[in-house]
């Protein structure tokens, strides 16, 4: 019991952090899979592209790849994180949003590996 009181305390304000945020209710889609490949382009035309293995529907649009943002403060980690588990072959969650380009493009918000 007191390991369950423990557990609870650490746990409680990660927990009301993540649900104040609200991170899950703003993604427009997510799929599960294995990495099948990549697209790298410029910067500014969807700089780092994702498929997965199946070609699953990435977002609401029904698009089957997703992109990284170039200019994403924390692009060079997502990038890393996905050769990584491409490497592994390691099973990823994408999370994804549509973009402001009028063709709700997904884009990768969150990332999830195995």
């Amino acid at each position: 019991m007191a390991r369950a009181i423990e557990w609870i305390q650490r746990a409680a304000p990660a927990a009301l952090l993540f649900a104040a945020h609200g991170a899950f209710a703003q993604w427009h889609g997510s799929a599960y899979g294995r990495i099948q490949g990549f697209e790298v382009t410029h910067i500014n035309n969807f700089a780092f592209r994702v498929s997965l293995e199946g070609s699953p529907t990435l977002c609401i649009a029904g698009h089957r790849w997703a992109y990284l943002d170039g200019n994403g403060t924390n692009y060079k980690v997502f990038v890393a994180t996905l050769l990584a588990a491409k490497a592994r072959e390691a099973s990823v969650t994408l999370y994804t949003v549509h973009d402001a380009s009028g063709q709700n493009y997904c884009r990768i918000e969150h990332v999830s590996t195995d």
